[in-house]
């Protein structure tokens, strides 16, 4: 909801995600500028002076491209382990139909996020992670839980990024 504090909760967020981004804590980083963005947009229909107004939207533009930056960047630096799956995972996925189910709506969704396709996407990350919370609270094996949280982690990620993309007018 626009209010006043929008601005300001927006900014707080963007000096942390400064610092994370400066740490190379880079996911967290990216988490912060999305949460920033959720505040921005408010903040614009909040905000009644058209050259602020302008002024706002080439920050969020800014912000937007430097979180996809950083998106980019984790998934170099550590690459999902959806896109280099190992035995742990295949076992899991012969094990149970959910895990597999859950890593291809995922990677559908990844191609869909880089189509530009971001409602679709969205969609996609939503369904694999209805797929995966369960299986997480069902495992009683340490490294099968550790391997589907951080499965869940990356899901969550994209199903952040992928609807912050497409706020800016």
């Amino acid at each position: 909801m626009p209010s006043a504090q929008s601005l300001s909760r927006a900014r707080s967020l963007i000096k942390q995600a400064v610092v994370k981004d400066s740490e190379g804590k880079l996911g967290l980083a990216v988490t912060l500028y999305c949460e920033a963005l959720e505040h921005f947009l408010p903040a614009l229909e909040y905000e009644d002076d058209p050259s602020t107004v302008e002024a706002l939207k080439e920050k969020i533009k800014q912000y937007i491209e430097r979180a996809e930056i950083l998106k980019a960047a984790v998934k170099e630096k550590r690459p999902f382990l959806r896109e280099k799956p190992h035995k742990l995972l295949d076992e899991m996925q012969k094990k149970y139909v959910a895990v597999k189910a859950a890593l291809i709506k995922a990677q559908n969704a990844d191609k869909l996020e880089s189509r530009g396709e971001y409602d679709r996407a969205l969609e996609c990350y939503q369904a694999a992670l209805e797929l995966l919370l369960p299986m997480i609270e069902g495992t009683s094996n340490r490294e099968e839980r550790l391997l589907l949280k951080s499965e869940r982690g990356a899901v969550e990620m994209g199903s952040y990024i992928a609807p912050s993309t497409q706020a800016v007018p």
